[in-house]
């Protein structure tokens, strides 16, 4: 019961990387053919905030399953 806000915190992270991670699958890309593509422009501009999106979320994902980690270990010491 002393360790239930590591629980907590699991349940917002993982609810967090969930939510960033339907916003990276949203993200809109242009369509490009190889005559277009000139590396600039929206394509590329896309893929970023698709980058941005899923950075978000794996961060999140990892902070969870470190705190997930605590809230069994931390027990097994006190």
């Amino acid at each position: 019961m002393k360790f239930d806000f590591l629980q907590a915190i699991v349940c917002v992270m993982s609810v967090l990387a969930g939510i960033f991670w339907v916003k990276s699958a949203t993200v809109k890309l242009p369509s490009v053919t190889s005559t277009q593509y000139d590396g600039g422009g929206a394509f590329p501009a896309a893929l970023a905030k698709q980058g941005k999106w899923n950075a978000y979320a794996a961060w999140c994902a990892a902070i969870a399953a470190l705190f997930q980690v605590l809230s069994f270990v931390l027990p097994l010491f006190t």
